[in-house]
């Protein structure tokens, strides 16, 4: 084949790939830990956000409404506005994630040493995510972010 040639094959080659590798589904996208694109620490952030919408009496989608107000508030905020305790939220977190955990620990994959540490270092993290303001990156529209020119 002629250089010329073999610089067409190859971008074609290189366009395919990358338009398979974007058209992958979710589950090719996983890492070999079995880790997805947002990783453990997301799926986390997001069963909190579930589980505290839940226990305010909100959606998903009215809890984020409101921590959108007055530039950015805190799901400890908007509980107490509810007259909803942060700290049934963080208990209404932890008793999920102790029955989680508690079934790793049945199934051996897990000892109760183990356990007991992720759920103390949890509890810190849980409370400190429901006493953060909402991060800038979420306040604005939510198909994604301002692009100048597109307001």
């Amino acid at each position: 084949m002629q250089p010329k040639r073999w610089t067409i094959v190859f971008s074609l080659a290189a366009l395919l790939l990358t338009l398979l590798t974007l058209a992958a589904p979710p589950a090719l996208a996983q890492s070999a830990t079995g880790e997805g694109l947002g990783g453990p620490r997301l799926r986390l952030a997001r069963a909190v956000f579930r589980i505290a919408a839940e226990e305010i009496g909100l959606t998903p989608r009215e809890l984020l409404q409101e921590l959108r107000q007055d530039g950015g508030r805190s799901i400890a905020q908007v509980a107490e506005d509810h007259g909803v305790e942060p700290d049934a939220v963080v208990e209404a977190v932890m008793d999920k994630a102790s029955e989680k955990l508690a079934k790793l620990v049945a199934k051996g994959w897990l000892t109760q040493e183990e356990a007991d540490e992720k759920l103390a270092t949890m509890r810190e993290r849980v409370t400190e995510f429901i006493n953060k303001p909402l991060p800038a990156r979420f306040q604005g529209n939510p198909s994604g972010p301002q692009q100048p020119g597109n307001e």
